[in-house]
Parts: structure tokens; sequence; C-alpha cells
């Protein structure tokens, strides 16, 4: 299954995708970037020579680097001249993560050709939405429910879905794009998941819309939208996110090493798609509280 959280990706992603709403209590947005810009250098600079190190699912998480990166060199294009230093470094780190990546690219199509074709849609290129930023408001009666379940969510059947949505499916006929049959869009779209069950959830939707099945899954989710769906998603996704950071210790590291995946996971996901609640600074500290300082990566 495609994995997201490719380290400080979802710092990159969340920083440069959300522009002048993200709530760093005062601190200088440029600072911000810059400390994040480092680590992810470090992780770039670890992979260098080393790409036989990541396979598929880890790629794909480098394309989502790719695409923030992208687009946050663009935002700062027409910024004050102060900016410029920052623009420089991310220009740096975009070259560098742009050769790490043809790289890794033709090495994974070389060594897993299979693997890498069933999802070649979203790791040819590198992988953004171009979403604009808003704040997530929560229902009044939301709360966190710790009784929904993981085991609703076949990881097997899971990867047949995606691959059929995509139309790289090849063990049957179906191998034209958009394919969604009732059992795979039950699965995605029912209520009581948790976990990285939901947040496979919200990546179907996701990648749904990138691939261009978006007027399909509005017919088939009708009187409901992909966008309301995606939305429902992260409302459900940003109360277990605030559970792990709250539910976590009052002094570093405020969420567990076993929950940083997760954890970082869910704030990708809802990021890509505009919404910055997860981008308080608090966040972004408790992750990289796990991350080695030398080589940029999580033991997780």
């Amino acid at each position: 299954m495609l994995r997201v959280a490719w380290t400080t990706s979802v710092m990159i992603v969340a920083l440069l995708g959300a522009g002048d709403t993200i709530n760093t209590n005062c601190l200088p947005r440029s600072e911000v970037l810059t400390g994040v810009a480092d680590r992810l250098t470090q992780l770039v600079e670890h992979y260098r020579g080393q790409e036989e190190g990541l396979n598929v699912d880890g790629f794909y998480g480098m394309r989502i680097a790719q695409g923030a990166l992208a687009a946050s060199t663009d935002s700062l294009s027409n910024q004050r001249a102060g900016q410029q230093p920052l623009k420089f470094k991310l220009l740096r780190l975009s070259d560098s993560i742009n050769e790490l990546s043809a790289t890794t690219d033709a090495l994974l199509r070389h060594e897993d050709p299979e693997y890498y074709n069933y999802f070649k849609p979203v790791i040819e290129n590198p992988f953004s939405l171009n979403a604009k930023p808003q704040r997530l408001e929560l229902p009044a009666d939301s709360q966190y429910s710790p009784i929904l379940s993981e085991n609703l969510y076949n990881e097997t059947y899971g990867d047949i879905c995606f691959t059929r949505l995509m139309g790289t499916y090849k063990p049957q006929s179906h191998s034209y794009k958009c394919f969604i049959g009732k059992d795979c869009l039950k699965m995605m779209t029912e209520p009581m998941h948790s976990g990285y069950s939901l947040t496979h959830q919200l990546l179907y939707l996701i990648i749904a819309q990138k691939v261009g099945c978006e007027s399909l899954v509005n017919a088939l989710l009708s009187p409901s939208s992909l966008g309301h769906m995606q939305k429902k998603l992260c409302q459900k996704i940003l109360l277990e996110n605030d559970h792990l950071m709250n539910s976590g210790q009052k002094t570093k590291p405020r969420v567990s090493s076993r929950q940083t995946d997760i954890f970082i996971e869910q704030a990708v996901l809802c990021t890509m798609l505009g919404f910055t609640n997860f981008l308080d600074i608090e966040k972004m500290e408790a992750v990289m509280e796990h991350q080695d300082r030398t080589n940029g990566c999580y033991a997780m």
C-alpha cells in the first residue's frame, strides 16, 4: 500500500501549501520554512547514492514532497525581497530532490516493474492537488470516538480497488480507468473506520480526484459528493490527530514514537486538500522530536 509519510515532506506540504493561513504562533514563517527545508535536505542527502533503500510506497511520499516544493517556489516568486534567501534554499533543495527522484524512478522501473506499473499514474510525476488553504470546521457535536475499528479495511483488496481506480489492474479485464465496484465504494466510504483504515479511505478519494474520476464518484455518492466526503473524513481524522497530540505527555515527546507515522500521514493527506488545522507549530515540533537529526529519518 502506498505510504505518504516520507518524513518531513508533511512539513513542506503543510507550510508551503498553506501560505499565510498557517498558525505559526508568531514565529516568522521564513524561519519555520528554513528549518523544515534543512531537515528535508538532510534526508535527501541520506538517500543520495543509496536509492535502493526506497521502495515504490516510499517513493510516493517523495513525489508528494516534490509537488510541495514546486508549489513553494512558485508561491515565493512574488514575495518581498527578504524571502529571497529562503527561495534560493528551496530551489536548491528542489533540484536535489528532482535529481534523486529521477534516479529512484529509473531504479524502481527496472527492479520492481510490476508494482511500479500498478501505481504509475500517481508516482511517475510530482504529486499535488493545488488546493486552496482553508480552516476545517468541526460540527458542534463532534467528539473523538475510540470505538471505531481499523479491522474493516482489507489492505489486499484495497490495493485492487486502487489499481482499478487508476486503470492499472491487470488480472481481469477491468483495466480502464475509474472502475469503481460496489464493494470498493462501500469499503472506501463506510463510516466506522479509524487510524490507517480511515486515511486509506481518504487517499482513495484523493487519487480519484487526481486521476480524473471525480465526476463518476460524485454520481455514485449523490446526493453527497467527493469533496463533501473528503471533508467529512478529514473532520474525523482531525479529531484523531488532536487526540494523539493531546493524549501524549505534557513534556517532550508529545506524540509517542509508535504513533508518529499515522500522525504524519493524517496531516499530509488532509493538508493536501488545503485544510490547515494540522499546521500548528506544536504539532510540527511533536513530529520532529522523533526525527534523527543526522540523517532526517524516523525510527517507526
